[in-house]
């Protein structure tokens, strides 16, 4: 069975697990992550010597169990917190902070595989400031736009967060036709860096590659509709990876 976690307003990834269930080569279940903060859920967490055991009774009835998931397309932004609304005043923030921590380990514990699995830096895959990603990129030989930093403006750290053109990269797969050979590459190498199978590369110009395929940024949330059925057939081999 193929899980596929993620928000109600996800749509790229409601649409994605719609369109992997059409090609029925595996049972695909739909969870939404706010439905995992209903009262009635129920968790049983068992932490072994040979690894961790996980079994969620949905509010719907239905039953998440490893061992019977084969794996995860992980969207989760943040940990479903209802919870909190139950601390004590002024602990709201170290509540949210213990179910980040044990939503990162039951969606490991889910499945032998999971796309984009949690990290201390982000719980789909590790979000990077703009200077980050442009080191890792450099580090993978992507051209980078050159950033300027104002120590006046902290905010000039982050890079300009508007413009450039978004591309779907997938297990390496740069899912855009008229990339160069150099740049898929360097892509593939960017994606082990940042250990992360699913991102959107950011590129200067409003149409990919017209200015040099100089990277801006990138994030582990991109838009999973972006590249049509190509990136369903990109996410689909991922996940039996």
């Amino acid at each position: 069975m193929i899980l596929v976690l993620c928000h109600v307003g996800d749509h790229s990834a409601r649409w994605v697990a719609e369109r992997l269930g059409a090609r029925a080569r595996r049972e695909v279940q739909l969870v939404f992550v706010e439905a995992l903060a209903d009262p009635s859920t129920v968790w049983c967490q068992e932490i072994r010597d040979e690894g961790v055991h996980m079994t969620i009774t949905l509010g719907d009835g239905r039953t998440l169990r490893d061992g019977e998931i084969d794996a995860v397309l992980n969207r989760m932004v943040c940990a479903p917190a209802t919870q909190t609304l139950a601390a004590v005043e002024g602990d709201e923030d170290y509540a949210r902070s213990e179910l980040t921590s044990f939503a990162a380990s039951w969606v490991r514990g889910l499945a032998p595989r999971v796309v984009n699995p949690p990290t201390p830096q982000g719980l789909s895959g590790r979000w990077r400031p703009a200077p980050g990603w442009r080191v890792l990129a450099r580090r993978a030989g992507l051209p980078v736009v050159d950033l300027a930093v104002d120590s006046a403006d902290p905010s000039t750290a982050d890079g300009d967060p508007t413009g450039g053109s978004t591309v779907l990269t997938v297990g390496g797969e740069m899912l855009v036709r008229d990339a160069p050979d150099d740049v898929r590459a360097a892509a593939a190498r960017l994606l082990s860096l940042a250990e992360t199978p699913i991102l959107g590369l950011r590129f200067d110009g409003a149409v990919p590659g017209e200015n040099g395929w100089r990277l801006l940024d990138a994030t582990p949330y991109p838009d999973l509709s972006s590249a049509g059925e190509d990136g369903v057939t990109a996410i689909a081999a991922e996940l039996a990876a």
